[in-house]
């Protein structure tokens, strides 16, 4: 999996949050498609679906706002090309919180920090959501 990938993606997120535009497109891919099911699970987005094209499919992702200012939730990427951050079983304990949400690469795939803890597993922190 490509941490710049997960970066382009944030970066994205955030500049479509400062438009006027509630949704924006996105070039398929399973890793951003499996931080977007955690993401509608959780309630960070309203919802995507699927755009087909003659030569890639894309996703469209529709943001989610929290008030009548414009403002969404912040994303912030935890692992970068330069720099991996990786939470142990235990860290996943100590530093999940009831504000936002962790997204990390197990090896039960990619989940959300409640769902490694359940499972009981570690992995490399992509993002942090609040």
């Amino acid at each position: 999996m490509s941490s710049s990938q997960i970066v382009n993606f944030v970066s994205a997120i955030s500049n479509a949050a400062k438009s006027p535009n509630y949704s924006f497109f996105w070039p398929r891919s399973k890793t951003i498609f499996e931080v977007l099911k955690i993401l509608k699970k959780e309630g960070y987005i309203t919802h995507f679906q699927v755009c087909k094209n003659k030569e890639k499919d894309f996703f469209e992702i529709f943001l989610k706002r929290s008030d009548s200012v414009g403002r969404t939730n912040q994303f912030k990427v935890i692992s970068k090309p330069s720099l991996e951050k990786r939470f142990s079983k235990k860290d996943v304990w100590k530093f999940s919180t009831h504000i936002g949400m962790f997204i990390l690469s197990t090896p039960f795939g990619i989940l959300s920090d409640r769902e490694a803890k359940l499972l009981g597993t570690g992995g490399e922190v992509l993002l942090y959501v609040c």
